[in-house]
């Protein structure tokens, strides 16, 4: 069921951005039928009389006949080569190379995308093992920017790489500002749309990146794409509890894991980093902040009403001899002096450690 869904949204999308050729077809089907009505003045003189208005009509009719079948087959053929990508959005003839815009998507495979300026794929290249399987499947190379967004994602799903328990996708986007801005807006949607018929709903971090040597080096330094390296950078830069120390925690981590940590950005974001940043969806696999925070409570046996205010991070960390992510949870209650220090199960909601901070 998973792949039909798959198989129909990409079947759709491959329609929507092929060209128009409706008009063309009827148009040739018009000259068939003209040609009939040739057949037609060269059989009656041939005839001359001899044949009755009857014949006539069976042998104008059929003539016509074969050439709506025509027609017929002319749209099945290009129906079917809308479907198997040939020739659809001008791959049989020569592309600009010149590359305009990069796209980077991350969910476990890495993969970067290369489009000319008319939103045409020139290359693809895999950043891991995982990406170039995904590769390996696809040939996208002269295919429009929002169809290959939606087959690369699709064969992302159906691989088993994307599920409601790892549901997060970054896209990281290097353009002109103006087209950076519209991919974007939009690629929430386009991502959501392949998921339509499914219980899959995305969680996305959408960022603009340049890309330099530097960055470049640095994420072969870590084995990851420039887009998940640009965004580990900003998570330390603008997240307050990280630090370079925390470097390459992070870019081992899951994009479902640093997705995790990004949602808690608003508690302590420095210099506005994250600006621009198009957002959207829940992390899938893990308790939500209020979910972590209503769990801690309950274990505690302390009602939401009696909380004066409380303060939250995530954090990836060694506990009780193993490295978990965990919600950081300090709480005041009302008419005390004393904070409570909690160490949360992002996944379980497992109070993991207790302290209390008399100052």
């Amino acid at each position: 069921m998973r792949f039909k869904n798959f198989k129909n949204n990409f079947k759709r999308a491959f329609y929507e951005e092929s060209p128009d050729l409706l008009d063309k077809i009827e148009n040739s089907c018009k000259n068939q039928v003209q040609i009939a009505e040739d057949f037609k003045s060269t059989e009656k003189a041939a005839y001359d009389g001899r044949v009755g208005q009857s014949r006539f009509v069976n042998f104008v009719f059929n003539k016509w006949a074969k050439a709506t079948l025509a027609c017929v087959l002319c749209l099945a053929l290009f129906a079917s080569g809308v479907w198997l990508g040939v020739s659809i959005n001008g791959k049989d003839a020569p592309i600009n190379t010149e590359v305009y815009t990069k796209m980077y998507l991350d969910v476990n495979p890495g993969l970067q995308i290369n489009f000319n300026e008319q939103n045409k794929v020139i290359s693809c290249v895999a950043s891991n093992a995982d990406g170039q399987e995904i590769i390996n499947e696809l040939n996208l190379e002269g295919v429009e920017l929002n169809t290959a967004l939606s087959a690369v994602v699709g064969a992302i799903y159906v691989n088993g790489f994307i599920s409601d328990n790892t549901n997060s996708i970054l896209v990281s986007v290097d353009s002109s500002a103006e087209k950076t801005q519209e991919i974007l807006s939009s690629v929430s949607q386009k991502i959501n749309n392949v998921f339509k018929n499914s219980s899959i709903n995305c969680s996305i971090i959408a960022q603009s990146v340049t890309t330099t040597d530097a960055l470049e080096k640095q994420a072969n330094q870590f084995n990851v794409s420039v887009g998940k390296m640009n965004l580990v950078n900003k998570m330390i830069s603008g997240i307050d509890n990280l630090s370079e120390e925390n470097l390459l925690d992070l870019t081992e981590m899951s994009i479902n894991e640093l997705n995790l940590i990004y949602s808690q950005r608003a508690h302590g974001e420095k210099d506005n980093v994250f600006a621009g940043d198009v957002v959207s969806g829940s992390v899938g696999g893990f308790l939500r902040e209020e979910e972590a925070l209503n769990s801690l409570l309950n274990e505690i046996k302390v009602q939401s009403t009696l909380l004066q205010d409380y303060l939250s991070f995530v954090e990836y960390e060694k506990v009780d001899g193993e490295f978990k992510l965990v919600y950081n949870l300090s709480i005041i209650l009302i008419g005390e002096i004393v904070s409570y220090h909690f160490k949360v199960d992002c996944k379980t909601g497992e109070v993991l450690q207790f302290d209390i901070n008399l100052g």
